[in-house]
């Protein structure tokens, strides 16, 4: 919620995200990112991991 004014409002990005979410977009740039050669430990920075890179007991980022 303490996103600049220029990203637009607060709900609207909430729902672009969801949608993201729900249609494999974020999936297929999170996939993007680590073929890059990006860290696991940089896309948790981000604050979006794939459930496939979670620990399922934990839930910690492998």
């Amino acid at each position: 919620m303490d996103l600049p004014e220029y990203f637009g409002s607060w709900t609207g990005i909430r729902n672009r995200l969801r949608k993201w979410v729900a249609d494999g977009t974020c999936e297929k740039i999170l996939t993007a990112l680590l073929a890059g050669g990006v860290t696991v430990a940089g896309i948790a920075g981000i604050g979006v991991v794939p459930d496939r890179l979670r620990d399922p007991v934990s839930g910690a980022v492998r």
